[in-house]
């Protein structure tokens, strides 16, 4: 009998023991910011709108700098937290365990509560604690917390990555793998799909292994989550991206980001689109004849072996204003929330094709422009086309040979994505067709069979035959 109480002693002893060393090893009382939650910080959001509308009222500023600092993130994640939380730094409930915590994982008996979540910024890692206590009701039990510290590596191939290179609960330190693999288990125990799974169903893009603790996302990863949100984002990011015009740096206490938007700016010397009267009706249509009556008069009196028509850019640009005028245009909207109240909303949108003419050259333009709802001042770009004018099948054909924005020349790669941008709209295998319906109906439906184009001394020359 004596040893059976002296087993139970023992065992009771390592019991104890082993509770007093979990009880030691975990509880750690993290220090959290509290100030900083409900301090004046002015939004990342505010601040890129503040960059934005310089870059828009300012024609000599070329750069969009913007940060993320410890405090902003600090307190988003507090926002992020509490944003089922009502009560959270309400003065009428600071009697309540809500108003103390942002997230409670029960609302009474035993449970939860995020104290506060803390960013710590160094050149090479990210450090996150979350604070965690052990609530009974009302009654605080028990403090504890979560430590990651994040390296941070951009390799030679513009990989990101960021692993995890140290793990804490409470005062223990955690092998990583071998806190992950404690985390899989549980995880595929309660939804049956690891880690692994998990996080590479809800991240957008990038790759999460829980064998190497970390996530790797490629710059070009990025862009192609971008583009699949929305192919003109895409194509303004792949060329923000190739041109080197973006620039991401970790710092103490902050992430820098900037934009060399400047440089995307539509040029003092580029094209301005010629003001004509579009031609919208039949009215329209017979008054753009009449404008062409002496040349075609002048062929039906005195024919010739190959008659033609000169067209000066107003005329050019009737007809392809006219033809074009179904055509998808870009637009797309969006907002920044740049405090709790205030929300402010940006456009991004393209406007219509316009060409131009110099001696026998023939060029295309395509406007875009960045607005914001509140001012009048825009953010110019253009997209300046070089082009060949041709007849295929009846069909006057514009074809695409070059593309420039402000003095950069851009690749096939990016010409082919501001292509993608308009589907089949008005850009196809690039080249921009106006079918010899549209010819027919703006020349007021005349039987007129075109055959050939070219560009002469700045004039659209169209070669014809009457039917």
């Amino acid at each position: 009998m004596k040893l059976v109480f002296k087993i139970i002693g023992l065992i009771v002893g390592i019991f104890i023991a082993l509770v007093i060393f979990l009880a030691i090893m975990f509880y750690k009382d993290f220090k959290m910011p509290v100030e900083q939650y409900t301090q004046s910080e002015a939004y990342f959001q505010k601040r890129l709108d503040d960059e934005l509308q310089l870059i828009m009222t300012d024609d000599t500023k070329e750069n969009i700098e913007v940060t993320l600092t410890e405090v902003f993130i600090n307190q988003f994640m507090m926002r992020e937290l509490s944003k089922d939380n009502p009560k959270y730094q309400d003065e009428a409930f600071k009697d309540e365990p809500a108003y103390e915590y942002m997230y409670l994982s029960a609302t009474s008996g035993m449970r939860a509560g995020i104290k506060g979540v803390s960013t710590d910024i160094l050149e090479d890692r990210i450090d996150l604690v979350v604070s965690v206590h052990a609530l009974a009701g009302s009654t605080r039990l028990y403090k504890t917390g979560v430590y990651l510290s994040l390296d941070v590596i951009l390799d030679e191939d513009d990989e990101y990555v960021f692993k995890v290179r140290k793990i804490n609960i409470g005062k223990l330190g955690l092998p990583v793998k071998t806190g992950l693999n404690i985390a899989n288990y549980i995880t595929s125990k309660i939804n049956g799909k690891s880690i692994n799974e998990m996080a590479n169903e809800a991240l957008p893009f990038g790759v999460f292994d829980s064998k190497t603790a970390s996530f790797t996302a490629t710059e070009q990863t990025v862009l192609d989550y971008a583009t699949s949100q929305d192919v003109g984002y895409g194509a303004l990011l792949e060329i923000i991206y190739t041109r080197n015009l973006i620039n991401i740096a970790v710092e103490d206490e902050n992430i820098s980001i900037g934009f060399a938007l400047g440089q995307l700016r539509k040029l003092p010397t580029d094209a301005t689109s010629p003001t004509f009267n579009p031609i919208t009706d039949t009215a329209g249509q017979v008054s753009f004849m009449n404008g062409l009556a002496a040349q075609f008069l002048a062929e039906i009196l005195n024919p010739s072996a190959n008659p033609y028509v000169d067209l000066n850019e107003i005329e050019a640009n009737q007809i392809v204003d006219y033809s074009l005028k179904d055509s998808l245009q870009f637009e797309q909207e969006f907002k920044l929330k740049i405090n709790e109240t205030e929300e402010v909303i940006y456009h991004f949108n393209s406007s219509k094709l316009f060409l131009t003419m110099e001696d026998n050259i023939l060029s295309l333009h395509l406007p875009f422009a960045i607005t914001r709802d509140g001012i009048t001042e825009k953010f110019d770009i253009l997209f300046n086309i070089d082009s060949t004018v041709s007849v295929e099948a009846e069909d006057l054909v514009l074809t695409i040979t070059g593309m420039r924005i402000g003095s950069s020349v851009l690749t096939e790669t990016e010409i082919q994505m501001i292509e993608d941008t308009y589907g089949s709209g008005m850009i196809q295998e690039g080249k921009v067709r106006i079918t010899k319906e549209q010819l027919s109906e703006a020349f007021a439906g005349q039987n007129i069979e075109f055959n050939d184009a070219e560009v002469v001394n700045g004039m659209l020359r169209l070669y014809y035959n009457f039917n």
